[in-house]
């Protein structure tokens, strides 16, 4: 609310109390002054009504200023977040697939090496798992899976069997990321 109002109403207030009574006494009918009414504190009398009105105007008046104070630190708080996620490295994943698998068993072990698309900027973790196995049912199935030499460019797969494993193919999904 803007001043004009303000001033508006402290007119209003004044008149009330010059054409009327003054503010905090009322006018009992028998043409008597009440000094039960106190200024702004009842509802007998359009000058106690003026003052309330008055305030209330400028209670609310205080609180706006406080919620607009509130809300100039929330936003400040805001962009001081954006700014340091903006600063921050990037936290990405990149995934793919490798392996080898044929009707005739290939040799073993299979090393395989994954270069990443983008280069992370920090060594990234390195999650994989085995999600195809095709071995004999005459032989033992002996597989290890690992993941070796893992840098900020890439690293390396190793499939490997022994003893008598026979195996015809071996898959693994992998996942990096990092920063």
């Amino acid at each position: 609310m803007n001043i004009t109002i303000y001033v508006l109403l402290l007119a209003v207030a004044a008149a009330s109390s010059v054409y009327g009574q003054s503010p905090g006494m009322t006018q009992t009918t028998e043409g008597q002054n009440d000094t039960s009414c106190v200024r702004g504190t009842c509802s007998c009398c359009e000058s106690c009504l003026t003052w309330n009105i008055v305030e209330q105007l400028f209670t609310e008046k205080s609180k706006r200023v406080e919620m607009e104070n509130t809300i100039k630190e929330m936003k400040s708080a805001i962009s001081a977040l954006e700014t340091q996620m903006s600063t921050e490295k990037k936290f990405r994943c990149e995934a793919g697939q490798l392996g080898k698998h044929a009707n005739h068993a290939p040799s073993w072990p299979l090393i395989q090496t994954v270069t990443f698309k983008i280069a992370f900027q920090e060594k990234p973790t390195v999650t994989y798992g085995l999600y195809l196995l095709d071995a004999t049912y005459t032989a033992n199935v002996r597989v290890v899976t690992e993941v070796k030499n893992v840098t900020n460019a890439g690293f390396q797969v190793v499939l490997k069997t022994w003893a008598d494993s026979t195996m015809f193919g071996a898959r693994v999904s992998w996942m990096a990321c990092g920063r």
